[in-house]
C-alpha cells in the first residue's frame, strides 16, 4: 500500500523543483528584458547601415563611396 504514496511524494518534488527553476528562468528573462538586452537565443542581425559603418572604419571604402552607398541606403 505504501509503494503508491512514494511515488506521489517523488514526484511532488520533481514537479516542485520543475515550478522552481521555472520560476527562476522567468525572473531572470524578466530582469534582462527590463533592462533592454537582447536575447542570446537569437542572434542580432546587424542593418545595412551598420555594415556601411563598419566597412568605413575598417577603411575599406573611402568617404565619397560611404556617403553614396548610405544616401542609397536610406
Amino acid at each position: 500500500m505504501m509503494d503508491g504514496m512514494g511515488m506521489m511524494m517523488w514526484s511532488s518534488f520533481v514537479l516542485g523543483l520543475l515550478l522552481i527553476v521555472l520560476i527562476v528562468v522567468a525572473g531572470i528573462a524578466a530582469v534582462r528584458w527590463l533592462r533592454g538586452e537582447k536575447s542570446p537565443i537569437i542572434p542580432h542581425r546587424e542593418n545595412a547601415i551598420e555594415i556601411l559603418k563598419k566597412r568605413y572604419a575598417r577603411g575599406e571604402i573611402d568617404k565619397d563611396e560611404y556617403e553614396k552607398i548610405r544616401k542609397d541606403i536610406e
